[in-house]
């Protein structure tokens, strides 16, 4: 991993999870997300893998354009396990 502590490597993969669960529960493909947020197929596998070489512009512009929703809402204190 590129510079990434384990417990940095787990909340990236948590975020990936809960982009998934947020494009299935709206019955998206991750293709369809790709297109919305302008990033390509395999970049946004990346994200949803937890890849920590995505930048946080990247997951922002993903969860505002892709799924309609602020990334803020997706990482709340609730949401993923602390860093």
């Amino acid at each position: 991993m590129a510079d990434c502590t384990e417990g940095e490597a787990a909340w990236l993969a948590a975020l990936g999870r809960r982009l998934a669960v947020e494009r299935t529960r709206r019955n998206l493909t991750q293709r369809v997300v790709a297109n919305r947020a302008g990033v390509s197929l395999p970049t946004y596998r990346k994200i949803e893998y937890g890849d920590p070489t995505v930048s946080v512009r990247l997951l922002r512009r993903v969860a505002a354009r892709g799924l309609g929703v602020p990334l803020a809402e997706l990482v709340a204190p609730d949401g993923l396990p602390p860093l």
